[in-house]
């Protein structure tokens, strides 16, 4: 998967007031999220270059370890981010015991996959509260990037975007993959935001 727009992807938009406005919106309905959880530790997988630990900061604990495949966008999180710890990884086979932490966060990623639901089980492998997931809202994100204009020609669907959810489409995906799962959803448009606690 090509990590270049995800990592590009809180940062593009900030000059624009409307979307600097519903970004910090969706990003104080992940902080809610995290907190609810009450974690002592976090993995961030698709980290990308640590934008969304900039804004989330300080609701992460000490033990927080982000995940990416990019090594550019990881060396970036370094430099922003130096006391916080990052690797290499993959979603599909993370570096990690089960149940290693107490959650984690995967936001703007399943949407790039050609496998979501083999990572959304990799990601529920290594916690042991639950997941704190995010993807854009379709038809309304595309929508926002051709008003904005942004992939014209595509009718707004950015290029590696391979699946494309409503918050029902997407509760239905997170069902069928754990049942017992407890799924609440955070209105966040053009975001969907779901919590998802074993």
């Amino acid at each position: 998967m090509n990590r270049t727009y995800h990592c590009k992807k809180y940062t593009d938009g900030t000059k624009n007031p409307l979307v600097n406005a519903l970004l910090n919106r969706f990003m104080q309905k992940v902080k809610g999220c995290i907190e609810d959880f009450v974690p002592q530790s976090v993995l961030d997988v698709g980290c990308g270059d640590g934008s969304a630990l900039h804004y989330l900061s300080d609701a992460i604990p000490q033990d927080y370890l982000g995940i990416d495949m990019d090594e550019d966008a990881l060396a970036l999180c370094r430099v922003r981010h130096p006391f916080r710890c990052f690797q290499s990884g993959n979603i599909f086979a993370l570096p990690m015991e089960d149940g290693s932490h107490h959650i984690a966060l995967c936001l703007e990623v399943l949407e790039h996959l050609e496998d979501p639901e083999c990572a959304v089980r990799e990601l529920l492998r290594v916690v042991d509260r639950g997941l704190v997931l995010s993807v854009p809202w379709e038809p309304w994100f595309q929508l926002g990037n051709l008003a904005r204009g942004k992939h014209i020609f595509a009718l707004g669907n950015h290029p590696e975007h391979i699946h494309h959810w409503t918050p029902s489409s997407f509760g239905r995906f997170l069902h069928e993959i754990d049942p017992s799962a407890r799924i609440k959803f955070h209105n966040a448009w053009p975001w969907i935001i779901a919590s998802m606690a074993k």
